[in-house]
């Protein structure tokens, strides 16, 4: 006999077994809620953080824009405090003290801040000028060339890496960074500092050509003035010289080495009235300098006042003797 195949009976689930499947799905939705949620709550206390960061970096702004850098000062710690690695706060901490001079600190913090973010270029070059105002040049002049590599057409940059290089005496370094210079910016501040390395090259005849562009751009240039008449008188051109002279002290009347300088060129040709006047003027402003009371000895001797040329050859052997002692 042929059996017809039998059916299996479908499987059914028991009242136990669908409760077990209900407590194993809500358990599942449990843990995902449970971990939404600590997630929500995590990124509501980083929002909070970052806010509490913000917030002080944010009022330290306020404060040092508003001229009150003591308290800017505090708030910026505060962030700093919070959050170590906080680049803002350590930039503008920076920048604060710089301004007010605590030059170490300044340079601490733009440390901190290219640690935190290696491209920073305003902070190496704030760094640079915070070495350079210590005459720590050879640092300077580092934290300026990382600069300039990074943000390589910046005016300031290449100008205060000239100035640096000018007062390391590297002056041959400092034409070419000021060369640089002027491919994004003129002025008359710039002219001169060029001129004057050029001057230091013996490149008389460059840098008289930019000294006179600094005086023309700006007419009251408080040094351009008197180092054309250094470079004059080095190129033997003694009426320039004295007019240049002339021209530096309506600007600044009191400046000791322009009146000693103009006198000894009065002297030289033959002006002795004016030498005498000159330098007479040169020893109020410092009576200290004893070869102003030299030239003053041959200008009395010239006009025939032997006694006061005695006595300013005297008091030229005292003041040399005294300088020489307080070395």
């Amino acid at each position: 006999m042929f059996r017809a195949p039998s059916r299996k009976a479908p499987v059914s689930l028991s009242q136990d077994d669908t409760h077990l499947g209900s407590t194993v799905f809500l358990m599942k939705s449990s843990s995902a809620r449970n971990a939404l949620l600590a997630v929500i709550a995590v990124a509501c206390l980083l929002l909070i953080l970052q806010t509490i960061l913000k917030w002080h970096t944010v009022q330290g702004r306020i404060y040092h824009l508003i001229n009150r850098p003591e308290t800017a000062i505090a708030k910026f710690q505060e962030a700093i405090s919070v959050d170590p690695r906080n680049a803002y706060a350590h930039f503008y901490l920076g920048e604060i003290y710089l301004e007010k001079g605590q030059f170490n600190n300044a340079v601490s913090h733009f440390h901190h801040v290219t640690k935190l973010v290696k491209d920073h270029h305003k902070a190496y070059f704030l760094m640079g000028i915070a070495y350079a105002r210590q005459q720590l040049y050879g640092p300077a002049i580092r934290a300026m060339k990382l600069a300039i590599q990074l943000k390589p057409g910046e005016f300031e940059y290449h100008f205060n890496l000239g100035l640096a290089l000018k007062e390391a005496k590297r002056y041959v370094e400092a034409v070419a960074a000021f060369e640089d210079a002027l491919r994004y910016k003129d002025n008359d501040d710039l002219r001169f500092n060029l001129g004057f390395a050029l001057h230091q090259l013996g490149r008389l005849d460059e840098s008289q050509s930019q000294l006179e562009k600094a005086v023309q751009t700006n007419p009251q240039h408080r040094y351009a003035h008197a180092e054309q008449a250094r470079v004059y008188i080095k190129q033997g051109r003694l009426e320039q010289a004295i007019s240049a002279f002339q021209s530096d002290l309506r600007i600044v009347p009191d400046r000791f080495f322009s009146h000693y300088d103009l006198g000894r060129l009065y002297r030289q040709t033959g002006q002795l009235p004016l030498a005498r006047e000159m330098l007479e003027k040169a020893a109020t402003i410092d009576p200290e300098y004893p070869y102003t009371y030299l030239e003053l000895s041959q200008v009395y001797a010239g006009l025939g006042l032997m006694e006061q040329a005695e006595s300013a050859k005297a008091a030229f052997t005292t003041k040399q003797k005294s300088a020489s002692s307080g070395r």
